[in-house]
C-alpha cells in the first residue's frame, strides 16, 4: 500500500514540474505585456490590463493635498512616465516556479537511484531532500498566489470602471488568473503530501532496520549457543579420554564407515586394533 502511495506522489511531483513550466510562461507573457501605460490594449472586444505600479494623479491626506496633476512638475510627469513596471516581482515568482520544478525532478531521480541502491544515494538523503522540496513548493505557492491575487485586483478594478462606462468591453489579464492560482494551490497540496510520504518512509525504514537488528541479534545468540555446545562437547570428550575410554570415527575408502575404539592402558600407552581389511 505504501509503495503505491509513494509512486503516486512521484507522479504528482513530475506533473507539478510540467504545470510549473506552463505557469512560468504565463508569468512571462504578463511580464512582456506590462512594460508601460501603453500596454493597455483592446482585442476583439476585450480590454487587456497590464500589471503596473502607477503614480496617483491626486492624493489628499487630512485635508492636505499632497499630489495634484495641476501643480506637480516632477520629472516623471514631464516625460509622461507615471507607472512602474513590476518586473522584479514577476521575475522572482517565475524563478521560484522554475526552481520548484527542478527540485521536484531532481528529488524523483535521487529517490529512484536510492531505491535501486545506487551509490552514493540512500533513503536517508532522499528523506532529507523531500523536506527540502516541500519548502520549495510552499515558497513557490506563496509567491505565485500573491502575484495572482495582485493581478486579479487590478483586473477587477478596471472591470468596475469599464462596466460603469457601459462601453461593451470585457476586461482580462495577460495571464490566466485561475491557472496561476491553481498552480499555487497545487504547490501547497503536493508539499503536504510530500511531508506525509517522507514521514511514512522514515517510519517504515526505522521498522525495517529494527527488525533486521533483531534478526542479527538472534543469529549472534544462536552462534554463541552453538559455540558453547561445541565447547561442552569437547570438554566432555577430554574428560572421557582422561578416564581411559575415547572413541572416534574414521572414514574407510572401501566401506562407508568403520568404528575404531582406542583404549589407554594403565601405563599410559595407547593400543589400537588393526582394521579388518589389514588381515587380507
Amino acid at each position: 500500500m505504501y509503495a503505491l502511495f509513494s509512486g503516486f506522489i512521484r507522479l504528482l511531483l513530475l506533473g507539478y514540474g510540467a504545470l510549473a513550466v506552463f505557469a512560468f510562461f504565463e508569468i512571462r507573457a504578463l511580464l512582456r505585456n506590462s512594460k508601460s501605460i501603453d500596454s493597455f490594449q483592446i482585442d476583439h472586444g476585450t480590454l487587456y490590463v497590464p500589471m503596473l505600479l502607477c503614480f496617483p494623479s491626486k492624493l489628499e491626506v487630512d485635508g492636505i493635498t499632497l499630489i495634484d496633476s495641476i501643480n506637480v512638475t516632477s520629472h516623471a510627469y514631464v516625460e509622461g512616465v507615471q507607472c512602474r513596471q513590476l518586473d522584479y516581482i514577476m521575475i522572482a515568482c517565475a524563478s521560484s516556479l522554475l526552481f520548484a520544478a527542478a527540485s521536484c525532478v531532481l528529488f524523483v531521480f535521487c529517490d529512484f537511484m536510492a531505491r535501486i541502491v545506487c551509490c552514493p544515494f540512500d533513503l536517508n538523503s532522499s528523506s532529507g531532500m523531500a523536506i527540502f522540496v516541500s519548502f520549495m513548493l510552499i515558497q513557490a505557492g506563496i509567491s505565485v498566489g500573491a502575484l495572482a491575487e495582485q493581478n486579479r485586483f487590478w483586473v477587477q478594478h478596471f472591470k468596475d470602471i469599464v462596466y460603469k462606462l457601459d462601453v461593451g468591453l470585457d476586461v482580462e489579464s495577460y495571464a490566466h488568473y485561475f491557472f496561476l492560482i491553481g498552480t499555487a494551490l497545487s504547490s501547497f497540496g503536493i508539499a503536504f503530501l510530500v511531508i506525509i510520504d517522507a514521514t511514512c518512509s522514515r517510519c517504515c525504514h526505522h521498522k525495517e532496520t529494527a527488525s533486521r537488528g533483531e534478526e542479527e541479534v538472534d543469529n549472534a545468540k544462536s552462534g554463541i549457543l552453538g559455540w558453547a555446545r561445541k565447547a561442552r562437547t569437547i570438554e566432555g570428550d577430554e574428560k572421557q579420554a582422561e578416564n581411559g575410554n575415547y572413541s572416534f570415527r574414521t572414514e574407510d575408502p572401501r566401506e562407508e564407515s568403520s568404528s575404531i575404539t582406542t583404549s589407554r592402558s594403565n601405563n599410559g600407552h595407547f593400543t589400537t586394533p588393526m582394521p579388518p581389511w589389514s588381515e587380507v
